[in-house]
């Protein structure tokens, strides 16, 4: 379908197919698919995802005696990854019969469920801490100049809001809606501005008011009265300071508890929204060790000695003058596929013209072979930087009815580049 490619893993000069008497045949075959899937990230990064991807099967015309009997692994391997938990739901087919032709509706129904563990640890909990430290700073502070600490500090925290802005506008593509990631960071932002500014104009209002009373008094005291007046207008004076100031104090108090609750309702708004999305993916992460994360490509070479029997192909070397083995042409016998489990490429160096297989009159055949990889290997970064790597490879078969026996024997010294 649109947005869509499909391709064989292996080369069709190397597939095989099966014919009995009947007519039927059979073959095993390994796609690689490229696809594209719209996501809605106003979850981000709880959300999860639901793909739909739909193949077309063009078939032969109903009329003719030929039968098509697709078949699909009906529990396919589902590999995650370190940001996804993947999960097959169902696998539906619909046939579509036209006057003219056949054709064959493949649909595959695939949940993404996001695993929030790397936003949680290095983006939401170092927001927050940052939040309530600088909100504890501003109201809790000492200092001579609390006006040019607060903004000292509001700027302090709008750089490092920044810096985790920053970070994850470069981690998902563009959209006209904002995650609910980026609204927490934003409320963040406008709770920290607002409690600089209520800090702000909290010591301004104090600090005017002190200095108006003070001027207030001291000039009815030096041009009015006497001093025993103005003894008593400077007590007044120093009482309506000290009840200034512990007002200011008390009303500090009350800010601190407002902003430091309105930080901690808008981190619990966030788990809030994403509740939903956190069962499912609690439930998903036993599929596969969350520490897992792709990492670049590397090559890698092996020796591979293959052995394998098809009695089929015995015969009595008493017959044929005591011939008891021959070798025949890779494309002459059905020769075990290696295929790469995830996201990998394999190749033998060789070309498959030169390559001759030993066939012994049992039926067995056994070949040596150099391959290349090319693969992503996967690394458990939890340890970094004493991480090991390990990648997968999967080997078709016959069916086990055709009395096949595959042997592969790897050299122990790998040449690793």
């Amino acid at each position: 379908m649109p947005d869509s490619q499909a391709s064989l893993v292996s080369t069709e000069q190397s597939l095989s197919i099966g014919l009995n008497a009947s007519g039927f045949m059979d073959t095993f075959v390994i796609y690689s698919t490229f696809y594209s899937c719209e996501f809605d990230v106003f979850r981000f990064p709880f959300d999860k995802q639901r793909c739909y991807y739909c193949f077309i099967m063009f078939n032969y015309d109903s009329k003719s005696e030929l039968r098509f009997n697709a078949k699909y692994a009906s529990r396919p391997y589902i590999y995650d990854t370190s940001e996804w938990s993947l999960k097959l739901h169902e696998i539906h087919y619909e046939a579509s019969i036209d006057s003219e032709f056949n054709m064959g509706l493949l649909y595959y129904n695939i949940s993404l469920t996001r695993r929030p563990q790397f936003w949680i640890g290095l983006v939401i909990t170092p927001t927050f801490l940052i939040g309530s430290l600088i909100i504890i700073g501003l109201f809790f502070g000492r200092g001579e100049d609390i006006v040019n600490n607060a903004v000292g500090l509001g700027l302090t925290t709008m750089m490092s809001m920044m810096v985790i802005v920053g970070i994850l506008a470069d981690s998902f593509a563009k959209s006209q809606n904002i995650p609910i990631l980026g609204w927490y960071l934003i409320a963040e932002i406008i709770i920290i501005t607002l409690a600089v500014l209520a800090l702000m104009s909290s010591e301004v209002l104090c600090r005017f008011c002190s200095t108006v009373v003070t001027a207030a008094c001291r000039e009815s005291a030096e041009s009015r009265y006497s001093t025993k007046t103005r003894n008593c207008l400077n007590s007044v004076k120093n009482f309506l300071r000290e009840f200034l100031l512990e007002r200011g104090k008390h009303s500090n108090v009350w800010l601190f508890a407002l902003f430091i609750l309105a930080h901690s309702v808008n981190l619990i708004v966030l788990f809030c929204l994403s509740l939903q999305r956190l069962v499912s993916i609690r439930n998903c992460l036993l599929t596969r060790p969350f520490r897992f994360q792709m990492e670049p490509e590397l090559q890698h070479q092996n020796l591979v000695g293959v052995n394998w029997q098809d009695p089929r192909l015995s015969w009595n070397s008493a017959d044929y003058g005591g011939i008891d083995h021959i070798y025949v042409n890779r494309l002459a016998v059905w020769m075990p596929e290696f295929y790469p489990c995830e996201s990998s490429q394999v190749s033998i160096v060789s070309s498959e013209h030169s390559l001759s297989i030993g066939l012994n009159s049992s039926g067995f055949m056994n070949i040596f072979l150099i391959f290349s990889a090319l693969y992503s290997c996967e690394f458990d970064v939890y340890r970094f930087p004493f991480e090991d790597c390990y990648y997968c490879f999967l080997i078709s078969n016959y069916d086990a009815r055709d009395e096949l026996r595959l042997d592969p024997q790897f050299s122990q010294r790998p040449f690793i580049y």
